[in-house]
Order: structure tokens, then sequence, then C-alpha cells
């Protein structure tokens, strides 16, 4: 990666709760808590990691905000830097891909199904599940 200054910027929409820098970083400044009956901005300035959208494949990051779930698109973001340059960390796409590939299947629709699970399921013999029923008393006596 050249040697850039990083720059950042407020998102749009975000009231100042997350910034964007010109290496395709977000930063998220602030979240919203609440404590008891009083609502207030604690200050984090946590950088998240880039995700690939498991519908677009398109690299970015979900973000809540304002109650509700956002992808934030991060090309999108990175026109915001008219006349700055711009460096892009490709192995941190690569790595956002490979994650959504092991998480979501694409030969699914989607739902709760789409996601894998970490470990694989196995199939049980009946003597393993709770119905399998032990031979009835009177079975038992009569012979």
């Amino acid at each position: 990666m050249e040697n850039i200054i990083e720059v950042w910027i407020d998102v749009p929409e975000t009231t100042g709760r997350y910034q964007i820098s010109n290496q395709g970083r977000l930063k998220q400044v602030a979240v919203r808590q609440r404590r008891g009956s009083q609502e207030m901005l604690v200050c984090t300035n946590t950088v998240k990691e880039a995700v690939a959208d498991y519908k677009t494949g398109r690299i970015g990051w979900y973000v809540y905000f304002d109650g509700e779930k956002r992808f934030l698109d991060r090309d999108r973001l990175l026109e915001l830097f008219q006349g700055v340059p711009v460096s892009i960390d490709r192995e941190a796409d690569a790595l956002a891909v490979r994650r959504m590939n092991e998480l979501y299947r694409s030969d699914i629709g989607g739902g709760g199904k789409a996601v894998r699970t970490k470990t694989p399921t196995g199939a049980r013999k009946a003597t393993d599940t709770a119905f399998h029923r032990e031979p009835a008393a009177s079975a038992v006596l009569a012979r």
C-alpha cells in the first residue's frame, strides 16, 4: 500500500456517528445507549471490518442507526473523496468475500436456512432420540 495520509470524513445521514477514511475503512465514532431513563451518545472510535453483502456481493458495512439496519456501500462512500487520493486494502476485500462464502449458501433462497452452521449435524439413530420407547411394563411382565 502506498504512503497515503488517512483522512476521515463524516458519513452522510448518520448524524456524525460514523466516519469513512480514504483508505476504505469505517469508524464508529459514537453509539447511542440507554441507561435507565436517560439516552446518551457514548464515544467508541472503533474501526469496523468490511463485509460482503450476501445479496449483491458488494463490499461495505452493516450498521444500525435510527432504529434500523442499513448497508453502507464502500465504493459509494469513497466517491465523497473528490480530489483526495484513495487506497483500498485488497486483502481485506478478499477476506470479506471469503467470510461471506463460508457463512451464506447461495443454493438456498434465503431466510434462516441460508446461514451455514459451524459444526456439521449428523442424523441420529432412533435410540438416541426422545421418541424411542421402552417396551411397556405389561409386555415385559407377560414374558
